[in-house]
């Protein structure tokens, strides 16, 4: 027979307590295996479509003067909150 038929009557001939977890960690790694594909597919995609911009070497720069964005320290106090 073929092997997935071999396969078939391995996982059939195992117990319960076996056969779960087996069909765990085999479900596991489709599901990890189609993410994969998705991803890769996802990639590819965008990879082929992407617009490509012109190449712009301009940097823009922002005075940046801390005196003016000065945040004052927390005052705490021994009042309590009524």
């Amino acid at each position: 027979g073929s092997f997935l038929q071999h396969v078939h009557c391995a996982i059939m001939a195992l117990s319960l307590w076996e056969g779960h977890p087996v069909a765990f960690i085999l479900g596991c790694g489709m599901g990890v295996l189609l993410r994969m594909f998705w991803v890769m597919s996802v990639l590819a995609y965008h990879t082929v479509r992407r617009e490509r911009p012109e190449v712009s070497h301009g940097y823009i720069m922002f005075e940046h003067d801390v005196e003016n964005n000065f945040v004052p320290p927390p005052e705490y106090t021994d009042k309590k909150v009524k």
